[in-house]
Parts: structure tokens; sequence; C-alpha cells
């Protein structure tokens, strides 16, 4: 009887560590350009209400095609570009389980070395040839985060429109 209740639990353990979702990887939901439709549901289960902030932007910044989702539920705030309805880029706090496993891939001894630095309460993580960035902020204290951007000049500089007509161009060849 011991075995049996034993085994009991260990398989309802099981089926609750597989029924466990996957934390969402907005980075490879980028480079997938994972469409807005499928997209929303996802974004908005992981990080909350999203508002249309393209709708309020200066239209230097925006035009046709271009959808610039934002909400304020997370901590930091986060932010999905979509290029003609494709997720194009993303500036958004992930899991550290997240961010190792997008990190990973791009640490090898093959890969080119990234940059780092130190900032008064974290560090910053930079790989030019993925265009990612990844901020740990907040080391040891209970506002620690990790935010991931990709890709980094986009929202460093605001060209989305560069940045749309870039896929457009290449999706055109």
């Amino acid at each position: 009887m011991r075995l049996v209740l034993s085994l009991s639990c260990l398989f309802a353990s099981a089926a609750i560590a597989v029924a466990q979702p996957e934390p969402f990887n907005p980075y490879g939901a980028a480079l997938e350009a994972l469409p807005l439709a499928d997209a929303r549901a996802i974004l908005e289960a992981t990080y909350g209400q999203l508002t249309d902030a393209s709708q309020t932007m200066d239209p230097a910044f925006t035009a046709s095609g271009i959808t610039l989702l934002s909400t304020q539920d997370s901590d930091p705030p986060a932010v999905f570009l979509f290029c003609d309805d494709k997720m194009a880029g993303v500036m958004a706090p992930v899991p550290p389980s997240v961010a190792a496993d997008i990190l990973l891939p791009l640490s090898g001894p093959s890969q080119p070395a990234a940059e780092i630095f130190p900032t008064q309460t974290g560090v910053m993580l930079t790989f030019d040839t993925a265009e990612i960035t990844v901020v740990y902020e907040g080391i040891g204290s209970k506002n620690s985060h990790v935010v991931l951007m990709y890709p980094e000049q986009v929202f460093r500089t605001m060209t989305l429109k560069s940045r749309c007509s870039d896929l457009a161009a290449q999706a055109a060849d």
C-alpha cells in the first residue's frame, strides 16, 4: 500500500511539473516573428494589460504597420514592437531562467565576447552581433530584475520605422 501511495504521489508531482508552462521567451518570439494575433494573449498573461503606445507617439517615430504595445503592470514596464503584425522587438523584464536560456548560446567559446558594463546597482551585458542587451539591476535587493532589450539600438534610438523597413526589405529578398 505504501508503494502504491508513494508512486501515486510521484506521478502526481510529475504531472504537476509537466503541466507548468515554460516561461515566455520574448527574444525567441521576436526572432520567430510571432504574429500579433498569437502573441497578444501570451503577452497579457505574462506582463498584464497591454496598451497601444503607437497611437499616442509622435508621428516621427511611427508609421503605418508599426504597433508598439506596452504595459505598466510589469516592473519595469514592458514594450513590444510589431512590424506588420509580426513581433520585431522587445524591451521587457524576464525571469532569470529565460535570460540564462537566451545568454547560454551566445556565450560559447566560438561566440564573440560580450561587453560587460557595471552600474551602481547591477550589470549590463551587450552582444553586438546578436543585437541584444540584458540588464540585471538591483542585485541583492527585493527590487532586483532582469530586463531584455532586442534589438538594442532600435529601443535606444527609437528607430522603429527603420527596423520595420529593414525587416520588410529582408522579407522581399
